[in-house]
């Protein structure tokens, strides 16, 4: 089975998304390493959630808000390289999570972001779960992803 229609049967999309007025990319290839820049959960470049997770959003709306992100860094991925076929592994997921001081759960929100890389790939990857104060356009995460290429 193609890895886009693992991803969709978890319910799980691929989206495009480009802004050409960032002053950088939505990736980087280096070889067989593919860096994927920090995606927020946005559609169309609208930031769906806003918030601090703990205060305004809870902790469901964050997990659905990281689901998101990924989404919109496979979109990235598949801007790169066409055909998320050409996957080998994820090596790392970044996750930043604005957080209320009070917050501690930031893992459990980047958990719905790599259980589904786990459930696709079948291996395990680094990550950081990081608590921030803001993040751009008051969204509560941001995911980045390193990537390795067939």
């Amino acid at each position: 089975m193609k890895i886009e229609d693992m991803f969709n049967e978890l319910g799980i999309q691929c989206r495009e998304y480009c802004n050409p007025n960032w002053l950088f990319t939505n990736y980087t290839l280096n070889g067989k390493t593919l860096y994927i820049s920090g995606h927020t959960p946005t559609i169309d470049g609208v930031p769906q959630f806003h918030g601090k997770v703990g205060a305004e959003v809870d902790l469901e709306k964050a997990k659905n808000a990281a689901v998101l992100c990924l989404e919109n860094c496979l979109g990235a991925i598949k801007m790169a390289i066409d055909d998320l076929d050409n996957i080998k592994s994820i090596l790392k997921v970044n996750g930043y999570v604005a957080s209320n001081p009070d917050f501690v759960d930031q893992a459990i929100v980047i958990n719905a972001v790599s259980e589904p890389l786990y459930k696709v790939f079948g291996t395990k990857h680094a990550r950081a779960a990081l608590g921030v104060a803001v993040l751009p356009g008051n969204v509560p995460v941001e995911i980045e992803l390193i990537v390795e290429l067939k």
